[in-house]
């Protein structure tokens, strides 16, 4: 699989409803290009982003900046996360029903809790936070198992440009 990317995954698929993600992501989509899955795991900047959407999902591939934040979407499920495999290093934020329901920074292989390498889920359950987890749980978010989209499915490039507050359009 792909050693190094990251993005945000929600359990909504906004394919036809971007006005709704814009707003709640606040920025505006505006599209580029359709390219290949296997082309989305590119690394970008900021200021863009891939979209590949599941029958009830919307997966984001994003910039490590954009990607390290939790994002609550109202009652939505959404899963942000970052892996470096080359630098032992990941982080995810779950967030369900607007509440934290795990978060994991490991650096170098190193977490700042005693906790490393394992998350704790509602049922107060502790699991291997491998590689494995981190898919296992984009698959229960996105209602489809991420390591077996084809390279070649269709996903979306767009840039990203902040939204503009109403007083600024004067």
């Amino acid at each position: 699989m792909y050693r190094n990317f990251g993005g945000l995954a929600i359990n909504q698929n906004y394919k036809d409803r971007l006005d709704e993600l814009a707003l709640l992501f606040e920025r505006d989509f505006i599209f580029e290009r359709e390219l290949y899955f296997a082309e989305a795991f590119q690394p970008l900047s900021r200021d863009y982003c891939n979209i590949y959407y599941t029958e009830r999902g919307t997966f984001l591939f994003l910039n490590i900046d954009v990607a390290d934040h939790q994002y609550v979407f109202g009652g939505e499920e959404t899963f942000s996360f970052f892996i470096a495999q080359e630098q032992d290093t990941h982080f995810f934020n779950h967030i369900k029903s607007g509440s934290i329901v795990a978060s994991e920074y490991v650096l170098n292989g190193v977490s700042p809790k005693p906790t490393a390498y394992q998350m704790i889920t509602p049922q107060e359950d502790i699991v291997d936070i491998s590689e494995g987890a981190i898919y296992k749980t984009l698959q229960d978010v996105l209602g489809e198992d991420f390591r077996a989209i084809p390279d070649n499915a269709v996903c979306f490039h767009y840039r990203l440009r902040k939204k503009k507050a109403w007083w600024q359009f004067w």
